[in-house]
């Protein structure tokens, strides 16, 4: 919202006002419009309504059809199919032409190479040709019948490897360098001369050496354990598994039972002695499988509480009741 004029003076507010140029009324010539100081604006004014604007003119909005503006750049398209604005067409605004047609079931039934197609769905003329030509081989070449035919019921072998298994004079998957090795085996199946040997040399003590051999001999019937071991054996004097040092510690103990020491009115009880608990005045000792319970009978039982609170007490007024003595106000 502008300022207002009202309270003002001529001479106070005519700077912002605006005229024509020559201080006259507006006429058929056009004028340019200034302030009240006779600054121009750069916009003339005609009485017909004419208005021209040196510079650029913004608006939110021009209103009428626009057919008396002049100067304007020519439109690349002004409409389609009859349609302005923004325009969205699909084939039902499209008119037919004579090249590309739309498709009609009509139309593809009368196709010459539709026709021709002679109920070979989905393949080309070449195609059923080749399948015409292909005499029965389905899904092979003639070169490929040719060396089926050639194979001589081989089935799946070339002639060499046809060859190979007639000389192999019934040795089943092996070759005949295979089949010679077996032979000179002298039955040792899957073993070579020199384990063969080796075997011989071994005196009948199956999978050890001869040192190995020697060395059960010299055992003297101690099974899987050295001379050492036996030795050490022999020395234990039947004590079964703890060593010599372990023995002379349970000979030493003396059957002492490891145990804490006992403690009473500041003695220490020795070994031999016997520890009695002795029931007093409001005292009860009882003992069952071991457990020793001591226990108060009656006597006096003391201050439990003092208002609520235990422990070492203090109390103040705060914490006492007011009774018959009344507390001064």
């Amino acid at each position: 919202m502008g300022t207002t004029l009202e309270g003002k003076q001529i001479n106070q507010t005519y700077q912002g006002l605006l005229k024509t140029t020559d201080n006259t009324e507006v006429s058929a010539t056009a004028k340019e419009i200034t302030d009240g100081k006779g600054n121009g604006t750069g916009v003339t004014l005609d009485n017909s309504g004419n208005l021209v604007a040196n510079a650029t003119v913004t608006a939110n909005a021009f209103v009428g059809d626009g057919s008396g503006l002049t100067n304007l750049p020519a439109a690349a398209v002004s409409s389609v199919n009859t349609q302005t604005g923004a325009v969205v067409l699909d084939t039902d605004d499209i008119a037919q032409g004579s090249t590309n047609e739309y498709y009609t079931d009509a139309k593809v039934s009368a196709n010459a190479d539709v026709v021709a197609n002679t109920s070979k769905v989905g393949i080309t003329t070449e195609q059923a040709n080749a399948i015409v030509s292909n005499t029965a081989k389905t899904g092979i070449t003639t070169e490929q019948s040719n060396a089926i035919v050639v194979n001589t019921a081989k089935v799946g072998i070339t002639p060499t490897q046809a060859s190979e298994i007639s000389a192999n004079t019934l040795k089943v998957g092996i070759t005949q360098a295979q089949s010679d090795a077996i032979v000179t085996n002298t039955t040792k199946t899957g073993i070579t001369v020199q384990q063969a040997n080796d075997i011989q040399t071994n005196n009948s003590k199956v999978g050890i050496t001869p040192q190995q051999s020697a060395d059960i001999i010299a055992n003297n019937s101690k099974v899987g354990i050295t001379s050492e071991q036996a030795t050490a054996i022999t020395n234990n004097t039947a004590k079964v598994g703890i060593t010599t040092q372990q023995a002379s510690d349970i000979t030493s103990n003396n059957a002492k039972v490891t145990r804490r020491p006992i403690i009473a009115g500041g003695n220490t009880l020795d070994i031999s002695e016997t520890l009695t608990i002795t029931a007093g005045t409001n005292v009860t000792v009882t003992e069952a499988d071991g457990t020793v319970t001591i226990a108060s009978t009656g006597g006096a039982s003391g201050v439990t509480s003092v208002n609520t609170q235990t422990g070492d007490v203090v109390l103040d007024t705060d914490d006492i009741s007011e009774g018959t003595n009344k507390y001064t106000t």
